[in-house]
């Protein structure tokens, strides 16, 4: 890895300068900016800040550590410069760093790194974390299929598992207390769904849920101890029981359940356990392309974070609503109906 750094920093002329300078500089914890000031881009100052204190829980050398943080700083500024449709956010840099740590060739690990943002992180590198929210409210809609009692208590003072926020968001690169774990997560996001993240927290929660039900803790002391993964979780259980909940359950059917199942609960209470709504059966419907109906909707969710296809899911939530409305109505006809020839059988017979 570090000749892999010197090269990649050395690759870069005169913006960079040599790696010996760069250290020389550093010693004293000033170093200069690696861009000069018409390469900078909106994001530069929050990527310096975030780089100068990442890598640190990679179980890493200070050797290792260093050269990781220049090529990831050279990465992130070459990226956001050349993509600006893209929105940078904290912790982003952390699975950045952790791609980087796993190739090579710097120029792979960028490539990578762009099919990342562009393939999983979409929507998630938009201009807000909105949709951050439909993501938890998600999270809590898997969880309490298989556990209502763990779902209620994650929400019962109306904050939800923000704990897992950053797991979503950064592939657990930033919970993760070695290397070697982060690999083995990532080997399983990069080669399935974009949505497996939210399925994999979902069983990790599950796992852990003695820490979650301990009436002993409190949100805070809950929110501490789930965040960072313990030394000793069992991975590859934990992925091989989000990847069959993912098969019974996929993403498709989660999301058009849970909007279906928002309503109805909103007909009765003004929530949800206490979470905002994830989609509403008012949206706007919209008419599928040909391309659309062809690929279907596994193969247009690789294009999005989370949510996939939120439109025609949003679309399908409404048909099932009127599709139930009407159904009550038709059995409700048919219930007066049987009533009255019940009612004129028993008085032609018993007068």
């Amino acid at each position: 890895l570090e000749g892999d750094g010197e090269a990649g920093a050395e690759g870069k002329g005169s913006a960079h300068g040599s790696v010996s300078e760069q250290d020389e500089a550093c010693s004293s914890n000033v170093c200069p900016d690696p861009l000069p000031s018409e390469e900078k881009h909106r994001y530069y100052e929050q990527i310096e800040l975030d780089v100068t204190r990442s890598a640190t829980h990679l179980g890493l050398s200070r050797d290792e550590i260093s050269t990781l943080r220049r090529r990831l700083s050279s990465t992130l500024h070459a990226l956001f410069r050349e993509n600006t449709q893209f929105h940078y956010y904290q912790g982003f840099h952390d699975l950045a760093s952790i791609i980087l740590h796993a190739f090579d060739d710097v120029e792979m690990s960028k490539q990578v790194i762009f099919r990342v943002m562009k393939l999983f992180l979409k929507e998630a590198m938009g201009e807000d974390l909105s949709i951050a929210n439909d993501a938890l409210s998600l999270l809590v809609h898997l969880i309490e299929r298989d556990d209502r009692v763990l779902a209620q208590t994650l929400c019962k003072d109306g904050v939800g598992p923000q704990f897992a926020l950053s797991w979503l968001l950064t592939w657990f690169s930033h919970d993760v207390r070695n290397a070697h774990q982060a690999f083995r997560l990532f080997d399983s996001f990069l080669s399935s769904h974009p949505l497996l993240p939210l399925y994999t927290a979902a069983a990790i929660i599950k796992f852990r849920s003695d820490v979650i039900l301990d009436p002993a803790h409190d949100y805070a002391e809950v929110h501490m101890l789930m965040q960072k993964l313990p030394d000793d979780l069992p991975l590859d259980v934990i992925i091989a029981q989000a990847s069959r909940s993912f098969t019974k359950y996929p993403p498709s059917r989660a999301v058009a359940a849970l909007a279906l199942q928002q309503e109805m609960r909103l007909s009765r209470s003004r929530s949800w356990l206490s979470l905002p709504l994830v989609l509403s059966r008012k949206g706007t419907r919209r008419k599928r392309e040909p391309e659309e109906e062809r690929r279907g909707i596994s193969a247009m969710s690789q294009e999005m974070f989370v949510v996939p296809s939120r439109r025609s899911t949003a679309g399908d939530a409404e048909s099932m609503w009127e599709t139930k409305k009407r159904i009550t109505s038709m059995s409700a006809a048919i219930s007066v109906f049987m009533f009255l020839v019940v009612s004129r059988i028993n008085e032609y017979f018993y007068g």
